[in-house]
C-alpha cells in the first residue's frame, strides 16, 4: 500500500528526471549544465527549481506565485513538506497581478526602466499584502511622476 506521499510523487512525476539530477549533481545547477545536453526548458526548470529550494522565508502562496505550482510541488515533495502545504498546491488559484504597463502608461510614466522599477515596487507591495489588493489600491500606491 502506498503512503499519500508515494501516490503524489508518482502524480508529479513530469520533471521528476531533473529533479533527480539536481541531487545527483550535488544541487550544482552549472555543473549539470556543464556535463548534459538539456533543452533550454530543461535548463529553465532546474534554474527555477535550485532557486526555489533555496528560498527559506517565502511562504507557500509566495512560493507559487514565484516560481509556479510544479516547481513548488516538486520542492515540498523532497523535503519535509506537511499534506497541508501539499494540499495548499492544488487547491489555491494563482493571482494574477492587477497591474500592467498599460495601465502605467495611462497614469503617465514613460515606457522604460523606471515604468518597470514602478511596476516590480507595486507587485512586490501586492505580494506583502497577501496578493488581496485590487487595481485601484495598485494604482494609488505609484508614486506620482
Amino acid at each position: 500500500v502506498r503512503s499519500r506521499r508515494q501516490r503524489q510523487m508518482c502524480i508529479r512525476d513530469r520533471y521528476r528526471k531533473e529533479t533527480l539530477l539536481y541531487y545527483v549533481f550535488d544541487k550544482n545547477v552549472e555543473l549539470i549544465n556543464q556535463c548534459l545536453v538539456l533543452s533550454k526548458k530543461q535548463q529553465k526548470y532546474l534554474v527555477s527549481f535550485y532557486n526555489c529550494h533555496n528560498e527559506n522565508n517565502l511562504n507557500i502562496k509566495k512560493m507559487l506565485y514565484k516560481y509556479g505550482k510544479d516547481i513548488v510541488q516538486q520542492v515540498l515533495l523532497s523535503g519535509d513538506a506537511s499534506d497541508e502545504d501539499l494540499s495548499l498546491t492544488n487547491t489555491w488559484s494563482i493571482p494574477v497581478f492587477p497591474l500592467t504597463g498599460k495601465d502605467l502608461l495611462r497614469a503617465g510614466y514613460k515606457a522604460g526602466p523606471d515604468m518597470g522599477a514602478a511596476l516590480s515596487t507595486v507587485e512586490k507591495w501586492w505580494i506583502d499584502k497577501g496578493f488581496t489588493p485590487n487595481k485601484e489600491d495598485c494604482l494609488l500606491q505609484l508614486k506620482p511622476i
